[in-house]
């Protein structure tokens, strides 16, 4: 039976990618320090594990990752592949110069892609359900990090594709009648919202009414703590008893209209 990949995996990567070259870094800048040094060794070990789980299964299914914006990504690390380490430590020192702005520069991209890396799974595991040649065709595209020429492309792909990329950053629209995938300047019809450490996304009609009912959600869980914490110490009476039923009873509404809301968007960890 094959090995499960998931979508949540395949971002994970990218976190795991950038904390292996972190820790190689760290490794120059505590040589002199045997204790600290062994510490980076220890977790480089364990980062290193976790990405070569990931690889073998990646391997197993013949899937490479997709990285949004790689090209630009590239450039700067082409930039910084020739200096020293002792050039980039005194460029991060003074904060300043060309050098400085490369390593900027190319920090913005790896942390808007880390930002977005459990959709960069999700667009990763889309792309290795579709066609062979369409996969193909769009990969430069994302790896530029946005769309250069129109796309033809089928209806049954084009929609849910343009969604996946206004979620990472590509400017992208469909057009069901014609049949082309685009590069676009409307406005995302989407906000983003953090629930239960997960992006998810919101369309733009539910924006208020999710956001008013994650506020009530929050101050609801702090007064249903707070009870939760006295009837530990002492018995409630009558009056506190029928308050606390209705902190319950309330929490529960407002947590099956998000659940509702969330139907809109499927926030589930997509497997190949």
């Amino acid at each position: 039976m094959a090995t499960a990949l998931s979508s949540r995996e395949l971002g994970m990567l990218l976190h795991l990618k950038k904390r292996q070259v972190e820790l190689e870094f760290k490794k120059h800048l505590v040589k002199e320090d045997e204790e600290k040094m062994q510490e980076i060794k220890v977790e480089l070990e364990a980062v290193n594990r976790g990405a070569e789980r990931i690889l073998s299964k990646m391997n197993e299914k013949n899937v490479k990752l997709v990285i949004p914006f790689l090209d630009e990504i590239k450039k700067y690390e082409d930039k910084l592949s020739s200096l020293s380490k002792e050039k980039i430590i005194e460029a991060l020192r003074s904060k300043t110069g060309e050098v400085y702005e490369s390593l900027e520069q190319k920090s913005k991209l790896v942390k808007s892609n880390l930002e977005q890396k459990d959709d960069i799974g999700r667009l990763n595991v889309f792309l290795y359900r579709i066609p062979e040649e369409v996969r193909k065709k769009l990969i430069p595209h994302i790896q530029k990090g946005r769309i250069q020429e129109e796309i033809e492309i089928d209806e049954r792909i084009g929609e849910n594709l343009a969604i996946l990329l206004r979620r990472i950053g590509i400017s992208a629209e469909f057009d069901s009648t014609r049949k082309v995938l685009f590069c676009s300047n409307e406005p995302h019809s989407e906000k983003k919202f953090i629930v239960n450490n997960c992006v998810v996304w919101i369309p733009e009609s539910f924006d208020g009414l999710f956001e008013k009912n994650e506020k009530n959600l929050r101050e609801i869980g702090m007064k249903l703590q707070l009870k939760n914490a006295e009837r530990q110490i002492r018995e409630f009476g009558e009056a506190e008893s029928i308050e606390f039923e209705t902190f319950q009873q309330d929490y529960m509404e407002f947590l099956a209209l998000r659940n509702k809301m969330l139907e809109v968007f499927s926030n589930s960890d997509e497997i190949l």
